[in-house]
């Protein structure tokens, strides 16, 4: 199998401005084709990263490689990639058709070569019926769509995303995300998303880079990322969660016991790491409901942690209710199911919640 050419290269990548430090020794390959997601908090270092990487900055140590060729130094329009804006800046006084050609003009290519090329870019992103249109006659939708096909029509070595769909409202987004990668694996392109959206991350990226106060965290799918997190920040950062902490105890059988300090025992998978203190999560959506009394679901595949609360706030999401549900030992959780309207749950209800340990994150407390 040949090995993946790598179209991006970072190295110990370093940004402070004054006292802050906002990328701290990032080290990153992409590898032609793929999309990833530069996912975190904001100040985190992300969008600094980005624009690293764009030519708007240039780091005070590191190297910044696009293909074999050190970019550090280099102007923006010196580097062969393409960006697609957040507010999209598109030109009001431009058409979409010129908007789209405007990168191919700019580089000299002939006029048929740049009809050519722009009939595709706007095939491509569906808005071929509405070249002779200018932008504010467009709606947000129809703005980022444009400025994608002006990002991909001079076929960029890489193309940089910054916050694409954060100016779209919350149903657009949801619709877009999907139809954005398609454009983008159908273009053959390799790309860069800066987003603090979750989902957005996970849906876009085949690879998902977590930072946290310019570090880089995790690399990894976005199943690795929510399954398997090697830190707290990222099992926090990557989905909601329910966190139990305590000493280890003794094995019982396959498992090992969290002696959890005036709550209960609970069993968890073995851990790694040799600490004596650990932090065990567990999803919302992997607890089991059910009225206190009632027998647990069969099939469950081995012995299930049992603890017992009160429904303390119910919230009706549709395909899903959302309980917050008071431990005997005071403590509160979420817990997410499926709707059903074989069930009726309502607040002030005795439940007992059933997990896996097998569904429990381990993580060792520093």
């Amino acid at each position: 199998m040949d090995t993946p050419s790598i179209v991006l290269e970072l190295r110990n990548v370093v940004k402070s401005f004054g006292a802050i430090t906002a990328v701290n020794g990032v080290s990153l390959t992409v590898v032609k084709g793929s999309i990833i997601s530069l996912l975190g908090p904001s100040g985190c270092g992300k969008t600094t990263l980005l624009r690293i990487i764009a030519g708007f900055e240039d780091p005070d140590a590191g190297d910044v490689l696009l293909g074999s060729k050190n970019m550090v130094g280099m102007r923006p329009y010196e580097r062969n990639v393409g960006l697609l804006f957040q507010d999209y800046a598109l030109f009001p006084h431009m058409t979409v058709q010129k908007n789209v050609s405007y990168s191919l003009r700019h580089r000299g290519v002939d006029d048929a070569a740049a009809k050519k090329r722009t009939a595709e870019m706007l095939n491509l992103v569906g808005m071929s019926d509405f070249a002779g249109r200018y932008p504010q006659n467009l709606s947000g939708g129809q703005q980022q769509r444009v400025a994608l096909g002006r990002a991909l029509a001079s076929n960029p070595e890489l193309i940089l995303l910054d916050e694409p769909l954060s100016a779209l409202d919350a149903k657009l987004r949801l619709e877009l995300r999907t139809e954005l990668k398609r454009i983008l694996k159908t273009a053959g392109s390799t790309a860069v998303v800066v987003t603090h959206d979750q989902e957005e991350a996970m849906t876009l990226g085949e690879r998902v880079v977590v930072m946290e106060k310019g570090k880089i965290m995790q690399v990894g799918t976005p199943a690795q990322i929510y399954e398997c997190p090697q830190t707290r920040f990222v099992a926090e950062f990557i989905g909601r969660s329910n966190w139990f902490g305590g000493t280890l105890g003794g094995k019982v059988g396959e498992h090992r016991e969290l002696l959890c300090k005036g709550f209960a025992t609970l069993l968890i998978p073995e851990p790694k790491g040799g600490h004596n203190v650990y932090d065990a999560c567990i999803r919302p959506e992997f607890i089991e409901v059910r009225s206190r009394g009632q027998a647990a679901g069969e099939n469950r595949g081995g012995v299930a942690n049992t603890i017992h609360g009160v429904i303390k706030e119910m919230m009706y999401l549709g395909s899903e209710l959302e309980f917050i549900i008071m431990l005997e030992g005071g403590q509160e959780i979420i817990v997410i199911e499926r709707n059903s309207r074989s069930k009726s749950r309502q607040r002030g209800d005795l439940v007992t919640l059933s997990f896996m340990p097998s569904n429990l994150i381990v993580i060792g407390r520093e």
